[in-house]
């Protein structure tokens, strides 16, 4: 159990091999789950920027409304 204390043992590194392992494993499953929380944050943001611009391309004067809209097929 991790208590923060600082560790005074000294053995070789096979033996804290285990550990290491262990510890890393908890590391790369807390970098995996930021990376997710970023990425579906991101997604989130895209879409709100879609709908705005689409919203935006609506609402202007049909001259520019066409050229916004035509530059969407391409």
């Amino acid at each position: 159990m991790n208590t923060g204390q600082e560790v005074e043992e000294y053995q070789c590194a096979i033996a804290w091999l285990p550990l290491l392992l262990v510890e890393n494993s908890g590391q790369q499953r807390q970098t995996g789950a930021a990376v997710e929380s970023f990425r579906n944050e991101m997604v989130k943001s895209n879409e709100a920027a879609q709908q705005l611009m689409l919203a935006a391309a609506l609402k202007t004067p049909p001259p520019l409304k066409q050229v916004l809209l035509e530059k969407d097929d391409d």
